[in-house]
């Protein structure tokens, strides 16, 4: 449970991407009570590019209501007063150009990782963590899109910028996995060749050059830089003829 409404100060820090704690504490679906000790359901979202925000139900498309501003621009949020259970939903974004789109909203949405894949990579144990970090194409909750895990214990702040959203860090902030240093998001909808960065806050609070994923498995040609999502599945090893050899000599 907690309280609907923000205080100035964090919802400056939101928008100002100052923001240094767990964001799913703030974004997504969360309940809170009213006065009168009567349950409700509340969502916000972070979304600067967008002139107006609808909540709909992803069970069958039906418009919930229309999000109101808090405070500023770009952040937005939807009080439900006659729900008190949690349920899945989607976002219908209007752009100041009128063009819209639906999308669902990454902070509905648990974390990917698991706590013995955390475990065993603190421990340096975790001998297949490429498949862990990185960017994934998965379904998660039944939901396509892409997971991004990156370690980076002493920043403030990670966000998963790229094509997808102006390369602002606002709009995916990652969420920090306890003190294990990693920072993880399943960001829904995007697709293989999607490029990305990481931006992130440093220890003393400086916006850092972007940095390209160290366990990324494909990138732009140069002098481009940034990282490609990629199937690791689609690709074709063409080694046959070396392991070939390398028996013959073994035997």
């Amino acid at each position: 449970m907690m309280e609907s409404n923000l205080d100035n100060q964090t919802i400056n820090n939101l928008l100002g991407g100052r923001y240094f704690g767990d964001p799913f504490a703030v974004l997504g679906m969360h309940k809170a009570c009213e006065e009168g000790g009567k349950d409700f359901i509340f969502i916000r979202t972070i979304q600067p590019q967008a002139k107006t925000v609808e909540v709909l139900d992803a069970a069958d498309g039906n418009m919930l209501g229309i999000m109101q501003k808090t405070g500023a621009d770009g952040l937005f949020q939807l009080n439900l007063k006659d729900t008190q259970d949690f349920f899945n939903y989607r976002l219908k974004i209007t752009l100041f150009d009128e063009t819209q789109y639906v999308t669902d909203d990454p902070y509905r949405f648990l974390p990917v990782l698991g706590d013995m894949d955390l475990y065993l990579y603190n421990e340096g144990t975790h001998y297949k963590s490429y498949e862990c970090f990185g960017s994934h194409l998965i379904k998660h909750q039944d939901v396509d899109g892409v997971s991004f895990a990156v370690w980076a214990p002493n920043a403030k702040r990670v966000s998963v910028v790229g094509n997808f959203n102006n390369w602002d860090g606002r709009r995916h902030m990652m969420r920090p996995r306890g003190s294990s240093g990693v920072w993880e998001l399943f960001v829904p909808g995007l697709k293989e060749w999607d490029i990305y960065k990481y931006e992130m806050i440093g220890v003393n609070g400086d916006l850092l050059p972007l940095k390209i994923d160290p366990v990324g498995f494909a990138y732009e040609m140069s002098p481009k830089t940034g990282t490609l999502v990629y199937d690791l599945s689609s690709y074709k090893w063409q080694d046959d003829d070396w392991i070939q050899k390398g028996r013959a000599k073994a035997n």
